[in-house]
């Protein structure tokens, strides 16, 4: 065990089956995880009220590149508080993914409030960008946990159709735009 860092993070080898974990020295619980698909995420490891008696719980600070190893650091540092202090980062967690809206649910809001407003030809290729782009790969998704990547990634799926692609991002901005005016996510972080 040793402090994470970037470095550490990177040098843990991609494991054949199952999973590989890295843990931090200094928070308790704390460390990476390196999944066979070679994907890295943060984790944190503790268990609720009762000490080692207590139900043992993992709670997921993000994904290595989405978010720094001091960012994840900090998120461990404000959860290994809050469970300090009696409370279960999981289940409030859990909690407010259950009250979360989906982009499917900002999609339908804005299809009966906004889309009328358009002309025919308008309203119709935000139909047809909805349906064939981005609900197959994005309309399940949580509002507050679509991240920048995955948008990304869409995005640069479609190098091969740059207007549509540039017409996506339009929309998925829009929506995003207008789920910060409902107070469904978070002000500036479209």
């Amino acid at each position: 065990m040793a402090k994470l860092t970037k470095t550490s993070v990177e040098a843990v080898p991609i494991p054949a089956s199952g999973a590989s974990y890295l843990w931090d020295d200094r928070i308790a619980g704390f460390g990476t995880k390196v999944l066979p698909t070679g994907t890295r995420k943060y984790v944190l490891k503790y268990r609720n009220a009762g000490g080692r008696s207590g139900r043992q719980r993992w709670l997921s600070l993000g994904t290595h590149g989405a978010i720094t190893v001091d960012q994840a650091r900090k998120l461990a540092q404000q959860a290994s508080a809050a469970v300090a202090q009696g409370e279960d980062p999981q289940a409030s967690r859990a909690a407010s993914e259950v009250s979360s809206p989906k982009l499917s649910d900002a999609w339908a809001r804005f299809e009966a409030d906004h889309l009328p407003l358009k002309k025919a030809t308008t309203q119709s290729d935000y139909y047809s960008t909805w349906t064939d782009i981005i609900a197959p790969k994005l309309g399940s998704r949580l509002i507050n946990e679509l991240t920048t990547q995955e948008v990304d990634a869409l995005h640069k799926s479609m190098r091969d159709r740059p207007y549509r692609a540039n017409r996506m991002l339009s929309l998925l901005s829009r929506l995003l735009n207008l789920s910060e005016r409902w107070g469904w996510n978070a002000v500036g972080v479209n």
